[in-house]
């Protein structure tokens, strides 16, 4: 679509609309949990008991629980805590045994190059370069519905680290190009 106008109008629609039929798709899919009420809610209860069951029998300490309400607004409210435990956990203060500390470095220097870019660019700035790209937006909104997934399914780190390997050289990637190509709008200025 070449209209600029037309895009604007559109985009917002199209989300939604995905939103919509994806929410009812998951519904009907996961009929198996009906018995606990709506299907969603009954899928998002048994990732709740499950992480709760996890974390008391963990020993180790490598468990995480998230404050989750499992209902699909509870689901929304605890997305910043799960796509942060994705991306950016285990935190160095957390690691437990020794193969522990590789995924804590690498969540560090995640953690670090995100508020890198994020300083340097700023938000608004990196939301209109998101925006603007199709590539952009694509990584970025296949890392943060990754990322949430994950986070909310997984109940201790061990796991989490397997996991979220298709979701971080996404990131990475996302957050070099967004770099690249701040560096080059400042040399095609200078």
């Amino acid at each position: 679509i070449h209209n600029i106008y037309l895009r604007r109008i559109l985009l917002p629609i199209a989300l939604f609309t995905c939103l919509g039929l994806g929410y009812k798709a998951v519904d009907s899919i996961s009929g198996q949990f009906a018995s606990q009420g709506s299907s969603l809610e009954g899928a998002l209860q048994m990732g709740v008991d499950l992480q709760e069951a996890l974390n008391t029998t963990e020993g180790s300490g490598s468990g995480y629980a998230l404050a989750i309400e499992p209902t699909f607004i509870g689901l929304l409210k605890a997305a910043p805590q799960a796509i942060n435990v994705t991306l950016f956990r285990p935190y160095v203060w957390e690691v437990r045994n020794v193969l522990m500390i590789f995924s804590a470095l690498e969540s560090m220097f995640l953690l670090f190059l995100t508020l890198f870019v994020l300083y340097k660019l700023g938000p608004i700035n990196v939301a209109k370069i998101t925006v603007s790209s199709p590539l952009l937006s694509f990584i970025f909104i296949f890392c943060m519905t990754f990322a949430l997934f994950v986070g909310f399914s997984t109940g201790n780190f061990g796991s989490l680290v397997r996991y979220k390997i298709p979701c971080i050289p996404f990131f990475a990637a996302y957050l070099l190009i967004l770099n690249n190509l701040n560096l080059v709008k400042k040399k095609t200025r200078s």
